[in-house]
């Protein structure tokens, strides 16, 4: 028997159909930005030791905290990995996809032999800002991010940078303050970009989980949907549609309450025609 994989936009593209009840004033809906914008300009400081297991501690405490942080080039912190004892926020230049904390005179061989790979466990901390026109909606796409701030609200990221992980958020008019933490074994990078906010309900069509399907073996059973509301208003009374094609049977479902600038993956059934073969993917 041979399995077929069933490539999720075939589904999102030729028969997920979705409807927003709720979302008659759509005119009303933030703009969104109209590019995707990658943020190249950073200071960075690191690293600091969190062992196996303690990742949620707050290094920058002495300065006022994550949440409420405004660092500037040269300020310092306390470091039990750094060679003096304490680290200072440089200025980091990142490129297309990448940005590098470059952690100068650590002796990682010496912080390796005692404790092993917790011993080059380390979180580090990059600062920017970006000036918005106006107060728009954005998709952030946080690769290899353990949680950031924006203008000083936590948001969780994507540690294991699988780049298809994406946040809803609102850009205000004016500066925006972003601070984001990363954990690594020695140097680490992070990637952080402001995708457009395509529509106020979208699928993330990338973070799909989909069923495998064996040629001649009919399927029923489940797929993944992700869902992203993209506004700051509740979304109550949406549906999906999946219509019916040659080799699936129509379904429909009731989306849940969806928060404001929420994700949610809502479990869809998904049963194929009998006499489905798999001709149709390839």
């Amino acid at each position: 028997m041979r399995k077929l994989k069933f490539y999720p936009f075939l589904l999102c593209t030729l028969s997920a159909l979705v409807t927003f009840a709720n979302l008659a004033n759509a005119s009303q809906t933030l703009p969104t930005i109209e590019d995707t914008i990658v943020l190249r300009d950073w200071i960075t400081v690191g690293p600091f030791s969190v062992g196996s297991r303690e990742g949620w501690i707050d290094h920058l405490l002495d300065k006022g905290g994550e949440a409420k942080i405004q660092p500037r080039e040269g300020m310092t912190h306390p470091s039990t990995m750094a060679p003096e004892g304490v680290v200072r926020w440089k200025r980091v230049q990142g490129d297309e996809d990448w940005v590098h904390l470059d952690y100068e005179g650590v002796n990682w061989k010496a912080l390796q032999e005692p404790w092993g790979w917790s011993g080059l466990t380390n979180e580090g901390y990059a600062y920017t800002e970006y000036v918005s026109p106006e107060r728009r909606r954005v998709l952030i796409l946080p690769d290899r991010i353990r949680h950031f701030y924006l203008n000083g609200r936590l948001y969780y990221g994507d540690g294991y940078g699988h780049h298809y992980f994406t946040v809803p958020a609102i850009l205000e008019k004016g500066v925006n303050r972003i601070l984001v933490k990363v954990r690594g074994y020695e140097e680490t990078k992070f990637s952080f970009k402001l995708l457009p906010a395509q529509a106020p309900l979208m699928l993330n069509t990338e973070d799909i989980t989909s069923p495998t399907l064996i040629r001649g073996q009919p399927y029923q059973g489940w797929i993944g949907i992700p869902l992203l509301n993209t506004t700051e208003r509740r979304i109550t009374d949406a549906r999906i549609t999946l219509e019916n094609q040659p080799y699936l049977k129509t379904q429909k479902v009731a989306v849940p309450f969806l928060p404001p600038l929420s994700a949610l993956k809502l479990a869809l059934p998904l049963e194929t025609s009998p006499d489905w073969e798999g001709r149709i993917i390839e």
